[in-house]
Formats: structure tokens, sequence, C-alpha cells
């Protein structure tokens, strides 16, 4: 039989809560449970759910400037090891106080041409291990997850660098305010409304794009362009919150220089409903 919302009492949406922070996603529920995707996602986004948003953040922040990189694809032929070196002293003159990697940040096994796994993650070992003035936070691309399922070792070696942050959407409270990091890795992605949240910081696309007031995409730091015509190009951004406004700065390299692309490459006024006490709690 199929349920309708009056069925569903709180057993069955503590019960989705829980299978799902326990990494089941909505569609399996929805199998499991003969119930809607779209009936479970009105619950699990409703004014009556018993739990708050405040519970759910991965992690705090508490600065005024974050940095933003993505797509390194360390042990690939595109891989630049100098615009990650370049990315990170950067952060340390203009006083960041973490930095986001959104994802795919070794190569995994993709071409005959990639190098080992093992190397891999020994060369960004090499690059990031002695790095200690602010600290890094990954959340896994579908690269990262291809090499999780290769070599036993990769999401060890890589949570001795990060602070990993697994492979789905993770939020964060950042000066109160939510935030999401993502990478699009599809058979990990679960709906959310986007006026849940401050801004969605995406990789993957390696190209740096407003895709919504919402939704923010980080360049690759990598020479990996896919969208040539674009005028794409490598870089990262420096996101600085004043009171209740963050704006976007995009830089790039040239030779062992970094360069600002576009001063407010993106400006987001924040509002109260996107205070982490103000919210409900949503997917993590």
């Amino acid at each position: 039989m199929k349920y309708t919302m009056s069925d569903i009492d709180f057993r069955n949406i503590d019960y989705i809560y829980q299978s799902y922070m326990s990494g089941a996603n909505f569609i399996d529920l929805s199998k499991e449970l003969d119930i809607p995707v779209t009936s479970m996602l009105s619950l699990f986004f409703s004014n009556k759910w018993p739990y708050e948003r405040k519970d759910c953040p991965s992690f705090n922040l508490n600065c005024k400037k974050i940095l933003l990189m993505a797509d390194t694809h360390i042990g690939s032929k595109y891989e630049n090891l100098n615009y990650i070196d370049l990315a990170l002293n950067y952060g340390v003159k203009v006083d960041v106080g973490a930095c986001l990697h959104l994802g795919d940040c070794i190569q995994g096994k993709m071409c005959d041409e990639d190098k080992k796994i093992s190397t891999q993650l020994k060369t960004m070992e090499d690059v990031f291990n002695n790095f200690s003035e602010y600290p890094l936070y990954l959340i896994g691309g579908n690269h990262d997850k291809n090499a999780a399922e290769i070599y036993d070792e990769t999401i060890d070696r890589l949570a001795k660098i990060f602070h990993f942050m697994g492979f789905k959407q993770c939020f964060f409270d950042w000066n109160n305010y939510m935030f999401v990091m993502y990478h699009m890795i599809k058979h990990f992605e679960d709906p959310m409304p986007l006026d849940k949240f401050a801004l969605m910081l995406m990789g993957h696309g390696h190209n740096a794009q407003i895709l919504t007031n919402a939704k923010l995409k980080a360049p690759t730091a990598s020479d990996h362009i896919i969208h040539p015509d674009t005028g794409a190009q490598p870089g990262f951004m420096i996101l600085t919150m004043d009171d209740n406004i963050v704006s976007v700065d995009l830089y790039g390299f040239e030779g062992n220089n970094v360069v600002k692309l576009k001063e407010k490459f993106h400006t987001k006024v924040l509002t109260p409903y996107h205070m982490v006490n103000n919210q409900m709690c949503v997917e993590i």
C-alpha cells in the first residue's frame, strides 16, 4: 500500500532520518518504505521535523576569510603542484581561516597514463603534509571516490592530511550561517531546497561559475580546462564575510605569481533565514 502524508508518523520520520544519516539515500528509502520520494522530502524539510538544523553542521568556522580550491587532479597529466602551493601561500598572505577543497584532490585511475594511486597519494602528502597555517577540509569528488574503490588506503591517507568530509554534501557553519560543500557525485546526490542555506560551494565543473544566487562553482587548480572556449582558466577563490555580506574574489596564476582575475566575482547578502539556529535539519 502507498502511504499518505497523514499515515507517516514520527516513528517513520525518525527511521528515515536515522537511515539517511547512516548512508541510505532517499531513493532507496522510498523503495523500502513504499513512500514517494516527494512525500519523504516534504517531511524531511517540514516545520514538524523534530531535529533542529543547529545539530547538523559537520564543522564550524569562525573567521573572516576562507579559501576555495577544487579539482587539483594530483596524478593526472594536468596536475600543477605549483598552483596548489601558490594558492595556499596566498591564503596565508591574506589571513584566511581555512581552505575548503571541493573535490577531485587526486586523479584516481581513469587513464592508462595516470600515475599509480599510491604515487598520487604520496605526492598529495608531499604537497600538503607540512602545511599547518590553517585547517584543510576536503569533500570527496568522483575521482577521489574512484581511487577509494580501487585502493584501500585512499580514505585513510586523505584523512591524515584533510578533515575529510565524505562524498555526500557537507554542511558547515561559517560565523553562524549555513553553507554547503558539494562535488556533484550524482549517485550520492539528494535534492535540497535552495533557500535552506547561504551558498552551495561546488567543484567538478573546472570553471568559475555562478549557477544561481545560491550556487557557486570554483575553478580547477590544475591545467585541465574542459571548456576552453568559455575563457575558463585555473584558479581559486577567496570568500570574505563582512557582517552579513559574503564577497567572492577570483584569482588565477601567471608563472609564479597569483593574479586577481575578478574582484567581487559574486556577492551574496545573508539573511536571518540562513542563520544556523533559525533552520530546520537538512541533509549532511
